[in-house]
């Protein structure tokens, strides 16, 4: 995206994280954060070009939900900042190229499972384009399934866009901890209260779940996908999840017939 400043806005996606990509017109190289409901926690590491954070907003459909956890980190220097509350911005030396890149990744778990996921699936070596290839090879293997004659660009583009929405649903709602497959419960009763690190602990018997697009559990209790709430307070089970996920955000484009 290219806002009308001339500042361009890049993403690229993974199962629990993502990859961001800031391009700047002029001197000024800034990120700011914001909650504009004041649901959330966010701390700042200058030093490090790192935050960390959570975030209790949820819908109407959110019942339920629990707290996200979120880790993110810079590739630039950070040459000064400042926050207060749930908001806060950096900014940064941009280089010769004006560019700036975010690694961020999510958890329902805690922030160091978030750490954790953004370790396991963009390390710091990867690059966005990588990132970016690899999500386009999977919607474009998932909405090329459909093969379509005699459409119009207009009707081939209302067809994969809804393609795109329904294969949204349902998502992984496990991560990887320690090599064992666990996740946050919205079932069970917690045991303790919220922190700003980790949500309570409780325990579940609950295995698998399937969720549709609106977020309704149409299946036994189990883990939560992206569609339904974010459970708060938090339970814990390291049966591995049986949802599925065919893909972590929009793709980086439809196929070429169908991009606009």
């Amino acid at each position: 995206m290219r806002f009308e400043n001339g500042l361009k806005a890049e993403m690229a996606p993974t199962d629990h994280a993502a990859m961001m990509r800031f391009t700047y017109p002029g001197d000024d190289a800034s990120v700011i954060f914001d909650n504009v409901t004041d649901q959330a926690g966010l701390t700042l590491d200058k030093e490090n070009g790192t935050f960390q954070g959570y975030s209790d907003v949820k819908s109407g459909l959110s019942t339920g939900a629990t707290r996200l956890f979120v880790h993110g980190e810079f590739d630039a220097e950070v040459t000064g900042g400042d926050s207060s509350g749930v908001k806060g911005h950096l900014r940064f030396d941009a280089g010769k190229d004006r560019t700036v890149t975010l690694r961020i990744a999510t958890s329902l778990i805690s922030v160091d499972q978030a750490k954790d996921n953004l370790r396991q699936e963009i390390p710091a070596r990867a690059s966005f384009d990588k990132v970016k290839r690899d999500a386009q090879r999977q919607w474009d293997r998932i909405l090329g399934k459909v093969e379509v004659e005699g459409a119009t660009r207009d009707q081939l583009t209302t067809l994969y866009s809804s393609l795109y929405r329904l294969y949204l649903y349902p998502n992984a709602g496990h991560e990887k901890v320690d090599g064992t497959y666990k996740y946050a419960s919205p079932f069970s009763k917690a045991v303790k209260e919220d922190t700003r690190r980790r949500p309570a602990p409780r325990s579940s018997t609950a295995r698998s779940t399937s969720t549709t697009a609106s977020g309704t559990r149409t299946g036994p209790p189990g883990p939560r996908t992206p569609s339904s709430p974010r459970p708060r307070p938090v339970s814990w089970s390291t049966a591995s999840c049986s949802t599925t996920r065919t893909a972590a955000g929009p793709p980086a484009g439809p196929p070429p017939a169908t991009r606009t």
